[in-house]
């Protein structure tokens, strides 16, 4: 007896198409996706030192054996791109803490930045506040009138000293989720909060 092959080819035809349209729908979204995911847990502490440039930033980069991430300073103002890029080179997609060493330039002028385009779950910093004071209204002598309120203006193109400090504050009081202040003598165990 003859076996029948009519309608084998058809059959194979539509097998061909649909394995090359899985292939390239995995091409296309898998293997991004597969690239994109964040590295497991190696068992090992990572500390990267990371390059802010020329001059004196510091900005360090801490990954636990657990996955928790620890990013301690941000280089000088405009470095936070750099730090963005090593962050996102190094998989992370979350800080699970933020540290400021202390409010200077070098340290903290980048940390807007960072702040702004990525979750940070807490930021550690020494409490010093270096914000620019507002201007104290002038007395009124009894009986004068106050002086009406200005139209809000354009900001001014002239920054204070301090205005790295202010940008930070104003990052971290409108991205991170909560702040705190270290405290001598306190360890802090690096376990994931994810």
């Amino acid at each position: 007896m003859k076996r029948s092959t009519r309608g084998c080819g058809c059959a194979i035809a539509v097998l061909v198409v649909l394995l090359g349209g899985a292939a390239g729908a995995f091409w296309k979204w898998g293997r991004p996706w597969l690239k994109a995911r964040p590295p497991k847990p190696t068992g090992e502490l990572q500390v990267h030192v990371l390059d802010v440039g020329p001059g004196e930033g510091d900005s360090i980069l801490i990954v636990s054996p657990t996955g928790t991430s620890v990013l301690i300073d941000a280089g000088d103002a405009g470095k936070g791109k750099a730090v963005l890029a090593a962050l996102k080179q190094y998989k992370i997609e979350k800080l699970d803490y933020f540290i400021a060493s202390h409010p200077h330039p070098d340290h903290i002028g980048g940390a807007d930045e960072v702040i702004n385009q990525i979750k940070v779950g807490t930021v550690i910093d020494n409490g010093v506040d270096l914000s620019t004071p507002k201007p104290s209204p002038t007395p009124l002598k009894k009986g004068a009138r106050p002086a009406p309120t200005p139209a809000p203006t354009r900001k001014s193109k002239v920054q204070s000293i301090n205005a790295f400090f202010d940008e930070y504050r104003d990052a971290v009081d409108n991205q991170a989720r909560n702040m705190r202040k270290p405290k001598r003598e306190r360890s802090m165990t690096l376990v994931a909060e994810r």
